[in-house]
């Protein structure tokens, strides 16, 4: 066995310690996924709002639909800020 490997697997497979650091990696992605999955439905919430107020019927958007919408909000915010 390489050097390398002997960190991770002992005698008899995967050592107790890179199992435990394994399953933390697992489950730090998938907090950052239930993370990523509130930012879009929260998006998703303030496209709803934003188009109600514009009078413009609510549509379920995609994530990239969502972004566009937002950069195109904060575009338009910008433009009239700085008045052109």
């Amino acid at each position: 066995m390489k050097k390398v490997n002997e960190v991770f697997f002992g005698e008899h497979g995967l050592t107790s310690t890179s199992a435990n650091h394994m399953a933390n990696i697992a489950q730090e992605k998938m907090e950052e996924q239930i993370f990523l999955d509130l930012i879009n439905q929260s998006m998703q919430a303030s496209v709803r709002q934003v188009r109600l107020s514009l009078g413009r019927p609510s549509s379920q958007a995609t994530r990239e639909e969502a972004l566009q919408q937002v950069a195109m909000l904060k575009a338009a915010k910008e433009a009239r800020q700085t008045g052109r």
